[in-house]
């Protein structure tokens, strides 16, 4: 298309494995943590595979605070840090706000971002690098992530309801992703119910386990693996459910100001044709 300037791909581990020819002007491994091991033959084998990603790109952004990336003198680079070069992007505290650097240059204040965690901080830093390093407006990028709102299935916000505020994060496929979502919402709220559950990934979830038992009020598992989860759960409040309106409805009656996040920590296969649809059937039983 003669009217597009870049095409922006978001590859996954398997859409590498099968990719031969792929010309990346830039790219990025965001994170690598342990996932889809029922298909790889180790971790070792899933690092190798995201990493590839690199071998398509003219040009490397690589996340400084992301260990199992190598580091190369010629890549742009962003972390959580005070950037040390003028090119690389990163964050500085200053008197309780925190700013999105690049170089010695303040950008924008976190708090005029519409999305909230370190994990969205982390994208927009990831995203800056990218564009910046093909020649976009650092300008007009530093706008579009004021305007920028989310994704859907990706913690975003449905509605408050009865002083309650609900997330669908059913993208959360993972531990980790769950840990994010939970740990951005700890920050703004003390009353949290998690909707969790699926078909468990082979990882550790003690991680997740530890900061359920933490900060998290009650838990509502559904799914395959629902038991299981529950057997590493020991101080948080546990109910079951088998259908998503059940768990909504069971969630729905445990707060009365807080949160109730759908964020499973696991793949939706057993009950949905994918993510989507598990999300999307958490919005109608909040929404009719």
């Amino acid at each position: 298309d003669d009217e597009v300037d870049y095409y922006v791909l978001e590859l996954s581990s398997y859409q590498l494995d099968y990719t031969q020819n792929l010309d990346l002007l830039t790219g990025v491994v965001l994170n690598i943590t342990p996932d889809h091991l029922d298909r790889y033959a180790s971790f070792d084998a899933y690092i190798d595979s995201k990493l590839s990603l690199y071998e398509h790109c003219q040009h490397l952004v690589v996340n400084l605070d992301e260990q199992l990336v190598p580091k190369k003198d010629t890549a742009r680079h962003f972390g959580i840090d005070i950037p040390k070069q003028p090119h690389d992007f990163g964050t500085v505290t200053c008197h309780g706000s925190c700013y999105l650097l690049k170089g010695d240059d303040v950008l924008i204040d976190i708090n005029e971002m519409q999305l909230f965690g370190e994990h969205n901080v982390v994208n927009m830093l990831s995203a800056l690098a990218l564009g910046d390093q093909i020649g976009l407006s650092v300008e007009s990028m530093v706008q579009s992530i004021k305007d920028f709102k989310g994704l859907e299935h990706r913690l975003e916000w449905v509605v408050k309801k009865q002083g309650v505020d609900y997330y669908n994060d059913s993208k959360a496929t993972n531990a980790i992703s769950t840990i994010k979502a939970l740990t951005a919402l700890i920050n703004h709220h003390e009353n949290i119910v998690l909707i969790a559950g699926g078909i468990a990934k082979q990882e550790d979830y003690s991680a997740l386990f530890e900061l359920i038992d933490k900060d998290v009020a009650s838990v509502v598992l559904i799914g395959q693996s629902a038991q299981e989860l529950g057997k590493g759960i020991h101080q948080a409040q546990i109910n079951y459910a088998d259908s998503m309106d059940e768990a909504v409805s069971l969630a729905s009656t445990m707060i009365n100001d807080g949160v109730v996040l759908l964020s499973p920590a696991c793949a939706s296969f057993d009950m949905f044709d994918n993510f989507e649809a598990r999300g999307e059937a958490f919005k109608k039983a909040i929404l009719g």
